[in-house]
């Protein structure tokens, strides 16, 4: 039988202050996120050409506290359109989901905060904002993506004209959303929050809120990011999104369900093969072939800057975005054989050119070879 989603999930995480812990990362086959030690932060926002290092953003404070001082644990669970992280502290306890929506430089995180005490509470929640926003149209020949560290910030102000302050206020604002832009290439991208009586700040950057929650209520906000070339870009796609953020969610779950039937469907839409549906009645082994096909397509790439057209990376979500080293994929040759024979063909005619002693990979932004030797 074709899996559903909710079976395809990970074990739940659990990541204890201290831990040495490797986060998970989601992917919209554009470009990958990966979560961080807090309940909502994420880090590595990178959707070739458009590069953010290994920067850490939207870094959770709550009352006055960044989260990780608190000590408390962070629950993550992993699914293949998703992933869901859970805390508690104090009576507080905080629910995200993110999700990378299709076909646009972007992640969306709902976030549910309950007041688990029986009397009414004032919450502040802060997120701490950064960018390292860049754009590389080159070979991305280094285990970290580009980065440009000193990003122009700017915030924009509410009213019918479009305006920006470069200095620290606290504002009305339209969007509830910082803006940082490359100095050093064209690039852009926005934070906001989808939230009441937000307040932005440049220097520190961060978004922040107050929540009024009643005893045993819980209170929806959301975050939100895009990047791209320029700020009409990356405004469009963050309008797009902040206008139906719950519907945004049952698309990217609607579009993984097709993702998912495609892999076991012969004449499918988005692969030149197929894979077969094992059938047995064994629990465990259904869950490690189905967890092993889930790792083979999640580095699947559909990235627009592509030379090529589609690519698999083989590392992700933190290190040699764009690359395809050519023994990882050997590794799992015969799985790509009959899913995507046409991109297995691509690829050998590609290294069957190139001189397989002075490079361990090619990269899908130039079509060149990688290797330090």
């Amino acid at each position: 039988m074709i899996p559903r989603l909710d079976e395809l999930g990970s074990d739940v995480l659990r990541h204890k202050h201290g831990d040495l812990f490797n986060h998970p990362g989601l992917t919209n086959f554009i470009g990958t996120v990966q979560v961080d030690i807090d309940p909502i932060g994420i880090r590595s926002i990178n959707f070739p050409p458009f590069g953010n290092g290994d920067g850490i953003t939207a870094s959770l404070f709550l009352n006055g506290r960044y989260w990780p001082s608190y000590g408390q644990p962070v629950d993550i669970q992993w699914f293949p359109d998703k992933m869901v992280r859970n805390a508690e502290y104090d009576g507080i306890h905080i629910k995200s989901t993110m999700v990378l929506p299709f076909d646009v430089n972007a992640a969306l995180i709902r976030i549910d905060v309950t007041n688990k005490h029986s009397e009414s509470r004032t919450i502040d929640f802060k997120l701490g904002i950064t960018s390292y926003i860049t754009k590389a149209v080159r070979a991305w020949n280094t285990p970290t993506a580009p980065a440009e560290y000193e990003n122009k910030v700017e915030l924009e102000l509410s009213g019918d004209k479009k305006t920006h302050a470069t200095h620290d206020m606290e504002l009305d604002i339209s969007r509830n959303a910082i803006i940082h832009m490359a100095k050093e290439s064209t690039a852009a991208q926005i934070q906001g929050m989808i939230a009441p009586s937000v307040k932005l700040s440049r220097r520190p950057s961060f978004i922040a809120t107050s929540l009024e929650c009643a005893g045993g209520e819980t209170k929806t906000i959301w975050y939100l990011t895009a990047t791209g070339d320029d700020i009409k870009t990356v405004t469009s796609v963050f309008d797009s999104i902040a206008t139906d953020p719950e519907g945004m969610m049952r698309k990217v779950r609607s579009r993984w369900e097709h993702e998912i039937e495609a892999i076991f469907t012969p004449n499918n839409d988005v692969y030149s093969g197929h894979l077969p549906i094992l059938d047995t009645d064994d629990d465990e082994i259904r869950r490690v072939y189905h967890m092993g096909v889930l790792g083979v397509t999640y580095f699947r790439r559909d990235n627009p800057a592509s030379v090529y057209g589609r690519a698999y990376d083989t590392l992700m979500p933190k290190y040699w975005q764009t690359v395809t080293f050519i023994w990882d994929y050997h590794l799992s040759g015969v799985v790509h054989a009959l899913l995507d024979p046409k991109v297995m063909t691509k690829y050998m005619d590609t290294w069957l050119k190139m001189d397989i002693h002075s490079h361990f990979g090619t990269e899908y932004l130039t079509g060149s070879p990688v290797g330090y030797w």
